[in-house]
């Protein structure tokens, strides 16, 4: 992401230096032994790659599994969550 981006407008974009940010947007399970919970399930199964475009604010880049295939490679099928 972009240092504009970054600074979410709290920033003078005029101010800002060209720089960007290495980001993740990231999925969480939590079992804590009662209930399994997902926070945030990220973006549709659908959505294209985005690529990585430097004169976007920001870039999605490369889609590395859908929520679903991270959660069953690491055990859980997602009729295991009792809340999202």
């Amino acid at each position: 992401m972009t240092q504009a981006f970054a600074f979410g407008g709290t920033r003078d974009k005029a101010k800002c230096e060209n720089v960007t940010y290495g980001s993740s947007l990231q999925n969480f399970l939590i079992d804590d032994g009662k209930d399994v919970i997902l926070s945030d399930t990220g973006l549709p199964n659908d959505a294209p790659d985005m690529g990585s475009d430097p004169n976007m604010p920001l870039s999605m880049g490369k889609k590395l599994a859908t929520f679903k295939e991270a959660f069953e490679a690491t055990g859980y099928k997602v009729e295991d969550f009792q809340k999202v």
